[in-house]
């Protein structure tokens, strides 16, 4: 587990690659990143410290949070990702939004990342997205919540297996 702290908010993630992601989000550039100046404190705090079951309380606490505090278009994408087992693609995703691009799904998706972030979560805890080409050579991406929060997340969505 890291922790992030800049401006008296802490952020827990679980790995460099979440970090680094948070950072960015952050607004650090790469370099930046990289450099000691500016960055704000990075600790590293072993799994182990925290009993197994304090860290899933813990989880679904911060989970609840978040799905309570998720705006409406942010919960109905969400709720379509959790509800479907392998992947639901961009035009799935604007179908059941209503919506008819990907700029205002792209405001859907970063309004789910920024809520996250809010609750001490990376995006990558909630859901990951995947870039396609079809067959035209046009972009297309799916999506995917993440295995680790899915039970959880659809207990609290009202939604598919967990």
């Amino acid at each position: 587990m890291i922790t992030i702290e800049k401006d008296g908010v802490k952020i827990q993630v679980e790995g460099a690659a979440d970090a680094t992601f948070v950072l960015g989000y952050l607004g650090f550039s790469p370099a930046a990143r990289q450099a000691a100046n500016g960055v704000p404190p990075i600790v590293s705090v072993p799994s182990e410290q925290a009993a197994p079951t304090s860290n899933q309380s813990e989880l679904s606490e911060r989970l609840a949070d978040f799905c309570r505090n998720l705006e409406r278009r942010s919960a109905v994408a969400l709720g379509v990702m959790v509800r479907t087992e392998g992947l639901v693609t961009d035009a799935e995703l604007r179908t059941a939004l209503s919506i008819d691009d990907n700029r205002r799904l792209a405001g859907v998706l970063t309004s789910i990342s920024r809520a996250a972030a809010r609750h001490g979560l990376s995006a990558r805890d909630i859901y990951s997205s995947t870039r396609r080409r079809d067959r035209d050579g046009n972009a297309t991406y799916e999506y995917r919540v993440a295995q680790t929060t899915r039970a959880i997340l659809a207990r609290l969505l009202g939604g598919g297996q967990g």
